[in-house]
């Protein structure tokens, strides 16, 4: 169980998936308290669920560059922050970052992607409505999920990846339908 719900998992003979429900997304309206956070221009973004869930923030530039200041954002939020960029193919690049949680950077997040998928449905239906949308998480540990909606709920889809004792996360590789 989670705050939005009930998540199913499951694995067939294409991979492993978990269907999840995307929180109550509202427009967000105070883009200069967001862009203190990080270093580049903001296009769009929505509050997603409670003041203690996420912000999702659309940037006009790639995610490989971004710079998060930690510091200001446990200061001044609750708030997680899931940063995207949408490429011309439609394909997105994703980060989260919830350091006043204890994860300055969560390497794979399928529940940020989530959030994203129904986003991008939302401010974008011609290009997403109909289709499935490829997300690739740009840290060191992340790869592409297949998100899928389903009704009220979003599909995740993945090939498991075994989990390093060392490792702190564990992730879902992209695998085609």
């Amino acid at each position: 169980m989670t705050p939005s719900g009930e998540i199913q998992l499951g694995f067939d003979h294409e991979s492993a998936y978990y269907f999840d429900k995307p929180l109550t997304q509202r427009p967000l309206r105070n883009f200069r308290f967001w862009r203190r956070f990080i270093s580049q221009p903001v296009i769009n973004g929505c509050y997603c669920g409670g003041r203690n869930d996420y912000v999702l923030l659309e940037l006009s530039q790639p995610l490989t560059q971004l710079s998060v200041n930690s510091g200001v954002l446990c200061q001044f939020s609750q708030r997680a922050l899931i940063v995207i960029y949408r490429l011309l193919s439609g394909a997105v690049q994703l980060r989260y970052f919830a350091p006043q949680y204890g994860e300055a950077e969560d390497a794979a997040t399928g529940s940020a992607c989530v959030q994203a998928s129904a986003y991008l449905r939302n401010q974008y239906p011609k290009s997403y409505a109909h289709k499935p949308i490829e997300i690739k998480q740009c840290s060191p540990a992340g790869g592409c999920l297949y998100l899928k909606n389903y009704q009220q709920q979003v599909l995740v889809r993945g090939r498991t990846a075994m989990r390093d004792s060392t490792a702190v996360f564990s992730s879902f590789d992209y695998t085609e339908e």
